[in-house]
This record gives structure tokens, sequence and C-alpha cells, in this order.
């Protein structure tokens, strides 16, 4: 992990889950350059955010820069007790996605836990 204290949004800790391969590395990392815009996106995108307890679950940047910058969600379907610690799981999704069950990012999250 890559813990950056105080340099969220609002001024919150950011703590960066690290592949072993970017352990040591100090600058470089992936997941960090993405977070502060110096990487192009591929074009399947996958993010989490925890906050109050809460995995916030994403498949699209956009939405996910959105939610640190206000913190809210306005399209979600959650689960309550699904995290793998009991935890709330909640998939943030797109206006046009709104009315369907989210199985891929379900799935998606399924298999980033194990």
């Amino acid at each position: 992990m890559q813990t950056q204290i105080g340099n969220g949004p609002n001024g919150e800790t950011l703590v960066f889950a690290l592949t072993s391969k970017d352990k040591k590395k100090i600058k470089g990392i992936p997941s960090v350059m993405v977070y502060e815009g110096y990487v192009p996106l591929f074009e399947t995108f996958y993010g989490e955010v925890v906050k109050e307890g809460r995995i916030y679950v994403f498949n699209d940047h956009r939405l996910m820069k959105v939610f640190r910058e206000t913190g809210e969600a306005a399209y979600r379907f959650t689960q309550i007790g699904a995290g793998a610690n009991g935890e709330t799981i909640v998939y943030v999704l797109a206006s046009s996605k709104k009315k369907k069950q989210p199985l891929d990012m379900i799935a998606q999250y399924g298999f980033y836990q194990e």
C-alpha cells in the first residue's frame, strides 16, 4: 500500500493498493499516475473507494472522479453486507444503466477480492 495523508480532495488520506512489482517504487506507480491524471485510461476501468465503511466500486473513471470531488453517487446499486468483511458494497452506475443490476461489476468485484 502507498498512503498519502491529507492528499484527497477534502483532505482525506489516500491509500493505493500496489502490485508486488510496484511496492518499492516511489514514482511511476500506475494507479497513482491514473488518479493524478498523468496516464490515459484504457477502455476498461476498475476502481474502488472506501468511504465510511462502504466500498464504492466503479467501472467508469469519470464517475469515480465526480465521486471523489462530491462524495456522492447519483446512481448506484447497493449490496448490504456483501463485502469480504461484511462491508456494504456500492456499485456506482452511469445514468444509462441505472435500471439494471450491474452483474458485470459484481462479477469483477468478486474476482478482485479473491
